[in-house]
């Protein structure tokens, strides 16, 4: 179903108390009876009530793509047994692998005896090399069972109407008038254009979404984090109404959290950590912490550097792809994991991609995590830290209104904390920072390998 743009007239009777209830009931009752939800409703269950053993399943999926040619090839240059009892001491028998190496040998890694029905989807990662590869139908269904388990266990009730702030072009890019979000009835989804949010039209979002009779708001964390800080800006009223917010596509930090939740007071606000290429899934629990969905993937946190134990690439196998299998992929990105008395490892924050991190001249790296999270950012609207070299570090800074030269001195002291003397800092203020392609911010951008 196409998605549909509101009147101002349409609107309010489309979220009046009388007509949207009525709305939400027809779509219901269409979902109860369309085989995608009905699907969809099966997988949320088994997820929630199904005890999966990760070994098993890991073991289960070696077996379906052992004759792949690459990875047979593999098996037996590297005397992989994978009947074996410790499954984890044979998989790091596997090399990591790399989105290059996939591409070099992508006709050798595609399964030519997987039967089922798949299609294509594409991943760009960091560079402009994408890989675009089959999958089965039936992995969608499964990460959103994973994903929606999350969501109902932190209280938002399956079939909920969302507000969208994610990448995609809404509306067109030239249009500069609202209604700035289009209507997508089946999915029960709102969605918002992030491309037209400026102080020139926060208002009007922001009237939008009190007239909305909807609690929860899902997107990329900067989109979100740049609609809260206009509304704050521009001393709108404060959204209380909205219960949750949960974010996806880069990372959350805690400052960011903040200047949310002064706009949203009452929103639990969670992330959810995924990608296309379906090797890993980890979602923040109602208590806050970063749970591994170990019933979708065998993820693994391989330390950066030994200077730095503690900031790891993310490496993962997922176990619902056998058509294109990906057996310990290195995603790119980076995560803070700690390891308590008892061995057990804890996910403290992902960081970002491996090449948002700076070197220090010692050989030790530094994530965006470390560098952006600071108390300072209440003032900075937007940071980007570019390093030149080992010996120079760019801070490229958006301020907000009541940054002054106090707020400059912190900044200093706050980044100097972090860095040795021998690196030198260079504040340079700017009205914005350039987007990828894709609308996000790169915390850290490096010239030095």
């Amino acid at each position: 179903m196409k998605s549909f743009t509101l009147s101002i007239f349409s609107e309010k009777l489309f979220f009046s108390k009388i007509l949207f209830p009525v709305i939400d009931g027809v779509v219901n009752l269409i979902w109860l009876f369309h085989p995608d939800q009905r699907k969809l409703r099966k997988a949320i269950k088994k997820c929630i009530n199904e005890k999966v053993d990760p070994a098993k399943a890991l073991k289960s999926f070696l077996e379906q793509v052992q004759d792949v040619p690459y990875y047979q090839k593999i098996i037996e240059q590297n005397a992989i047994d994978i009947n074996s009892s410790d499954i984890y001491a044979e998989m790091a028998k596997f090399p990591v692998l790399k989105r290059e190496e996939i591409i070099a040998n992508y006709d050798q890694i595609v399964n030519k005896e997987y039967k089922g029905a798949t299609h294509k989807i594409g991943s760009s990662g960091t560079t402009a090399t994408s890989l675009v590869f089959p999958c089965p139908l039936e992995r969608h269904t499964k990460l959103s069972a994973i994903w929606w388990r999350n969501r109902i266990s932190l209280g938002i009730k399956f079939g909920s109407w969302m507000i969208w702030f994610g990448g995609n072009v809404v509306i067109p890019i030239e249009q500069n008038h609202g209604p700035y979000y289009k209507v997508n009835l089946f999915l029960k989804r709102v969605m918002f254009s992030a491309f037209h949010l400026t102080s020139d039209t926060v208002s009007e979002y922001h009237s939008t979404l009190k007239k909305m009779p909807i609690k929860w708001i899902h997107g990329h964390a900067h989109n979100i984090v740049l609609l809260s800080t206009l509304i704050t800006e521009n001393h709108l009223e404060k959204l209380e109404h909205i219960k949750f917010i949960t974010t996806g596509a880069d990372s959350l930090f805690d400052w960011q959290r903040k200047l949310i939740q002064e706009a949203f007071p009452n929103a639990i606000i969670r992330q959810i950590y995924g990608l296309t290429e379906g090797v890993a899934s980890i979602c923040e629990d109602i208590n806050g912490e970063l749970i591994v969905d170990e019933d979708f993937a065998y993820t693994e946190f391989l330390p950066l550097d030994e200077n730095n134990p503690e900031l790891c690439r993310i490496v993962g196998t997922g176990f619902n792809n056998p058509a294109f299998p990906m057996i310990r992929y290195e995603t790119g990105d980076l995560a803070t994991v700690k390891t308590d008395e008892k061995g057990n490892k804890h996910i403290i924050q992902i960081d970002g991609r491996t090449v948002d991190s700076i070197k220090l001249p010692n050989g030790r790296r530094i994530s965006s995590t470390s560098m952006t999270n600071f108390e300072y950012t209440q003032q900075v609207k937007e940071v980007q830290f570019y390093q030149e070299d080992l010996y120079n570090i760019y801070v490229r800074i958006v301020k907000r209104p009541g940054y002054d030269e106090e707020e400059e001195k912190k900044v200093i002291a706050s980044i100097r904390e972090r860095l040795p003397q021998d690196v030198q800092i260079h504040l340079e203020y700017v009205d914005k920072i350039e987007r990828t392609k894709n609308g996000k911010i790169r915390y850290i951008i490096s010239n030095v390998k």
